[in-house]
């Protein structure tokens, strides 16, 4: 995978697309909810994932191993609540 920027610089970045900044408002489909998407899609290929959005707008970013390797999934969302706080979205345990 190719070097990609601090987690907390790319973090503050979709932090402030959100028009309520600091508050956080990325309902689906909203603008903020489509410049984080396709932040997220541009951060995925430029660390060397192979990226592919479903119809309903899931970003799928997967690094692709050996055939005989174990499979790792994580997921997580991007949207928020009205008004979410920083991390929300961002988060998913």
């Amino acid at each position: 995978m190719k070097d990609i920027p601090d987690l907390n610089d790319q973090l503050q970045l979709i932090a402030h697309a959100s028009p309520t900044f600091p508050k956080q408002n990325r309902l689906v489909y909203s603008p903020a909810w489509t410049t984080a998407q396709q932040q997220l899609i541009q951060w995925a290929l430029a660390g060397g994932l192979t990226v592919s959005v479903d119809d309903y707008g899931n970003v799928y970013a997967d690094l692709v191993g050996k055939d005989d390797a174990k499979v790792v999934a994580t997921g997580s969302h991007i949207d928020t609540v009205k008004d979410g706080g920083f991390l929300m979205g961002y988060m998913a345990f």
